[in-house]
């Protein structure tokens, strides 16, 4: 994984990601990681940023102008291509 961050965009580059692989490391171990993971047994909201967090996409974009918290990529819309 790898990101670089520019003014307001930032990309990420997750050249481990498949759909199958997941992420490993002391951020998916963490007490926090176990509450998520609890939550998204109700919350659909918290199961698709978990799933999304796990499994990634291989590539991200973000606006951190309109988006702060990097929330919605917008690797795929067309004006960013």
């Amino acid at each position: 994984m790898r990101s670089v961050q520019a003014e307001d965009y930032g990309y990420i580059a997750n050249f481990w990601s498949d759909g199958t692989h997941q992420i490993r490391g002391y951020a998916a171990s963490g007490r926090f990681f176990s509450d998520m993971k609890e939550a998204a047994d109700t919350e659909s909201l918290v199961s698709d940023r978990l799933n999304m967090y796990i499994y990634r996409v291989p590539e991200e974009l973000y606006d951190f102008k309109a988006d702060p918290d990097g929330l919605v990529t917008i690797i795929d819309l067309p004006e960013y291509q």
